[in-house]
């Protein structure tokens, strides 16, 4: 559950690097605190031991979702642009 959780975590965050306009450059580490707060609670969640699956997937899913859809400000196109279809 927790490599899940750093495997989530390191594609959106990657994504967002890749994706990452000028103007939102300072969303960059927004994104990296949210992917290691995302691993911290899934580390926290693995050694209570309750398994709790359904949140786990409903976190990842969330999270990847949140990082996606983010949407950013193109200077060029004069539009907000979302992290998905700045990558594409």
């Amino acid at each position: 559950m927790l490599a899940a959780a750093i495997a989530v975590a390191a594609a959106g965050f990657l994504l967002k690097l890749i994706a990452a306009a000028p103007t939102g450059w300072f969303l960059v580490p927004l994104a990296a605190a949210a992917c290691i707060y995302h691993i911290v609670a899934h580390h926290k969640l693995a050694s209570a031991g309750v398994p709790a699956t359904r949140a786990a997937m409903l976190s990842h899913v969330l999270l990847a979702v949140a990082l996606l859809l983010q949407m950013e400000y193109t200077p060029g196109y004069n539009c907000a642009e979302d992290t998905l279809s700045s990558v594409l």
